[in-house]
């Protein structure tokens, strides 16, 4: 239904099927659907906004960046280390307090979590406390992410930096996990690290971009899908990829409009089709 949606062809039964899930939203858990804005600078004033409102002390994450080697061979610059991480979500300061609503940014599938998991953080607390509590925390310095419960593994297994207060945060799915920093590495095209970050794997998530939605697996989501003026002109652009989201599991809390109200640019359209019709690049055969 969203292909269709996108291409303009949209049909009764679609609407109908898109209006019985508008109906008044209600999650017991206090989290709620994370907001989409086409703008940045919006996602960071909402999510300012909501994170000043709550009168709970304020907790600081600071990025360790290292820089790698390019292409050649060469170290990577400041200036492209800084280009290279800005294109992560992993943020370069994130700042936490208790009932911030927050987003995982890595997959953890032994506990059902991915990128995209939804959470509140529920408090703070060090590595040895998580250890006493036999509390599952998101393991560091191995080449897949993944989480042991502390109490049932090795100390050597522990993060390093014991004394520092890590969010503990409970997702959607009822699991309760302690977030420590985890490495998001951007390689080069000969598979050689370009540039890492070690960060906490969570953002702020009362509000996010519509870019930066791409390639994420949201639960609970709400798009009013609002255009910028000065953006008009690629209103119906059919050119955001959609995002995988459960969306028919869970209410939608906007009016769904009608048929006549699914309007695609004809210009959109003619690009789209002229795109999907052109041919694949050929690579030369290896002649050796």
């Amino acid at each position: 239904m969203l292909n269709m949606l996108r291409i303009g062809e949209v049909t009764e039964e679609m609407v109908d099927e898109f209006r019985q899930l508008s109906r008044p939203v209600t999650y017991t858990d206090g989290i709620e659907p994370t907001e989409l804005y086409p703008l940045r600078q919006d996602v960071d004033r909402a999510n300012e906004s909501r994170l000043s409102a709550l009168t709970t002390p304020e907790h600081r994450y600071l990025a360790s960046d290292v820089p790698g080697c390019n292409a050649n061979g060469d170290e990577t610059s400041l200036d492209a280390l800084e280009t290279i991480l800005g294109r992560l979500l992993a943020q370069q300061e994130v700042v936490l307090k208790v009932g911030a609503q927050v987003m995982l940014i890595k997959n953890v599938p032994d506990v059902d979590l991915v990128n995209g998991s939804q959470g509140l953080v529920v408090g703070f607390m060090t590595s040895q406390e998580a250890s006493e509590e036999k509390i599952t925390v998101l393991q560091v310095g191995r080449a897949e992410d993944r989480t042991v419960k502390y109490g049932e593994s090795s100390d050597e297994a522990r993060p390093q930096g014991d004394d520092k207060l890590w969010p503990l945060v409970k997702f959607t799915n009822g699991r309760t996990i302690l977030c420590t920093p985890a490495e998001f590495t951007v390689n080069n095209f000969r598979g050689e690290a370009e540039a890492t970050r070690r960060q906490i794997p969570l953002i702020c998530a009362w509000a996010m971009s519509v870019h930066k939605s791409q390639g994420q697996t949201i639960e609970r989501i709400l798009d009013q899908f609002r255009i910028p003026k000065h953006m008009s002109r690629f209103r119906g652009q059919p050119a955001w990829k959609p995002w995988k989201c459960s969306i028919l599991n869970h209410p939608v809390p906007w009016p769904i409009p009608g048929r006549w109200n699914f309007i695609v640019m004809p210009s959109a359209l003619r690009a789209k089709s002229r795109w999907t019709r052109r041919k694949p690049l050929r690579f030369l055969e290896d002649s050796s």
